[in-house]
């Protein structure tokens, strides 16, 4: 897609998923009804919307209707109903490096998740959607954000599994791509909490913030970035250069998961911020074509080097792109 066709599809799938269950939105009425669903929002529209996008391919193997030229690797998380962190991918690869995640793959084609599905696993948000369970291999998945909310880790093993003889070379260049992050929402700790009283309707409050609570404590991306940044290269380090996370500071209170409304205002806010900062995007792009780029080596006569300029489509090798 282009860019301004996955922005349309993105606003339509937006306003489709985010339907309300049949009487959600009455007070203690709606409490019951998230209590027995164990969401607030019907999974038809999320599906419907998904289906019609992404078609029935699937995430690995089968035909494929829709296959880049580059043949990207691509992977998307989830999380398994017993908390355990899951990877959906649309290739294989073998290991014997732990990793914190499970690596999925299924021993019968049918058992494997189409595209739609995977989007459908790690879109299933606790308190606002249900959980989602794939018949064909008994497995129930939730929203990725619960374990692996900010993927770089896992893309950062995976690069190096896949491609082993770069596993101890830093990429060209990391980029991250965050939904933004709220500076002036600010974490209590060590404080009591609000009382939980007894009865249905106090149980479903606590329940659908327990499912909140979990995503709210994956949500702190920047820190997981700034962690494994610390980790990889020294603060002195040029190589610091070659990793790269866009995100938007939005100010004032957190905006809710479901705010369907606030599109149009976070998508003005984004535009405005990367205008005044527009050496970010100009430096990014730089990179990441130069990467394209590589020098073969043809002589060398004392000062004087000769070769040629090759270009490569490969990801792998070149640069590696998430997206958060």
């Amino acid at each position: 897609m282009s860019v301004t066709e996955a922005t349309d599809m993105f606003k339509s799938f937006a306003k489709r998923a985010f339907s309300l269950r049949w009487g959600a939105g009455v007070p203690v009425f709606g409490r019951i009804i998230q209590l027995k669903y164990h969401s607030q929002y019907e999974s038809q529209g999320l599906e419907a919307s998904l289906k019609e996008f992404f078609g029935d391919t699937l995430l690995f193997g089968g035909r494929r209707d829709l296959q880049s030229s580059a043949r990207c690797k691509v992977a998307v998380t989830t999380t398994d109903t017993n908390r355990e962190a899951i990877l959906l991918s649309n290739y294989n690869r073998m290991t014997r490096i732990n990793t914190p995640y499970h690596f999925q793959r299924f021993e019968k084609p049918e058992q494997e998740l189409s595209v739609w599905e995977a989007a459908r696993a790690t879109s299933a948000a606790p308190g606002y959607f249900k959980s989602f369970y794939k018949q064909e291999n008994c497995h129930t998945y939730q929203d990725g954000a619960l374990k692996l909310n900010n993927p770089v880790l896992a893309a950062d093993y995976e690069r190096q599994i896949v491609w082993p003889e770069c596993a101890h070379t830093l990429p060209d260049i990391l980029l991250s791509i965050s939904t933004g992050h709220f500076p002036d929402a600010k974490v209590r700790t060590g404080e009591p909490g609000p009382r939980v009283g007894i009865g249905l309707v106090n149980g479903a409050k606590a329940f659908v913030q327990v499912g909140r609570d979990f995503i709210e404590e994956g949500l702190d991306c920047e820190r997981t970035w700034e962690d494994y940044v610390q980790c990889t290269v020294s603060e002195a380090s040029d190589r610091k250069n070659r990793l790269h996370r866009l995100t938007l500071p939005i100010d004032g209170p957190k905006i809710n998961l479901d705010a369907v409304d606030k599109m149009p205002e976070l998508e003005e806010r984004t535009k405005r911020y990367y205008e005044r900062n527009q050496s970010i995007i100009d430096k990014v792009a730089g990179q990441l074509v130069a990467s394209l780029f590589y020098f073969t080596l043809v002589s060398r006569v004392a000062t004087t080097v000769t070769g040629n300029l090759r270009r490569t489509i490969s990801v792998g090798e070149g640069w590696l792109i998430l997206a958060v």
